[in-house]
Order: structure tokens, then sequence, then C-alpha cells
């Protein structure tokens, strides 16, 4: 009987790390993303590569919670972080990025923007008028797309 109860105990704890991880996992996309101070999405730089945002981004939009994640990351974000998560329920939810939309309609917070090997400083107006023109709608990818994406820029060519 004490070795039933103490495989059950060893279970439960196991399951519970087992969440922690997965927990910690999706913390570290949308905080991380929470915290950057640049917006980049599509291949950019010298070497055309996706930034680390973008690739958090694709993560969370790929989670069933995406869009309460990106409400989210507008709250607690940088404004490069807001921008992100202003592209991502223009995607996902058009009601959602209309509300959160009319706080900033008007802002002019200064976001870096890094667009193929320039960067500049934009305002949200600027930034809204992009995403609403649907600039960034194709680098957008379902989460299975970025590792192959990531691969394929890092992949040398013959």
């Amino acid at each position: 009987m004490r070795q039933a109860i103490a495989l059950l105990a060893l279970m439960i704890g196991c399951f519970a790390e087992c969440a922690s991880a997965q927990s910690a996992l999706i913390d570290q996309d949308l905080y991380g993303l929470a915290r950057v101070r640049l917006f980049a999405i599509g291949k950019v730089g010298f070497a055309g590569q996706l930034q680390p945002a973008e690739q958090r981004l694709m993560r969370i939009l790929a989670r069933p919670t995406a869009a309460r994640d990106l409400k989210h990351l507008y709250r607690i974000g940088t404004p490069e972080a807001q921008s992100y998560a202003l592209a991502g329920l223009y995607q996902l939810d058009r009601g959602q990025f209309e509300q959160l939309l009319q706080r900033v309609r008007n802002s002019r917070a200064k976001i870096l923007l890094e667009s193929g090997c320039i960067v500049s400083i934009q305002t949200f107006p600027e930034i809204i008028r992009r995403i609403e023109a649907g600039s960034y709608l194709l680098f957008i990818a379902p989460a299975d797309e970025v590792t192959s994406k990531a691969a394929s820029a890092r992949a040398p060519t013959l």
C-alpha cells in the first residue's frame, strides 16, 4: 500500500514538473517578446534572417490561446512588442485589433523598425498603416514553419 502511495505521489510530481516546464517555455516566448526593442518582420539585415522576436511571435500565434496572449503582450510590452501584438491580432482577430488600435492610433511613441537592411524610427500611426495594408501578413507563418524557415536561413548555399 505504501509503495502504491509513493508511486502515485511520484507520478503526480512528474506530471506537475512537465506542466511547469511547458508553462515556462510558453512564458519564455511571451515575456521575451515583451522586452524587445526592435520591430522587424520578414527577412532583415545583411544576411536576410528572421529575427528571434518574429520566431517567438510565430510560436505564440500557433497556440490555442494566441489572441489572449497577444492582448497580454500588448499590455505588458514595449512599443515594439505592442507592434508585434497588433500585427498578430490583425491576422487572428480583427475585432481585438480594432479595440487595441484606438489606444495608439494617435500615439507619438517611437518604434525602432527594421525593414530589409534599413533601420528607422517610426510612430504607431505609421506602423498601423503598414499592418492595415497587409505588409506583414505574408511574413507571419504558422509555428511549424518557423523551424524550417530558420534552418533554411542558416543553410549554406552551394
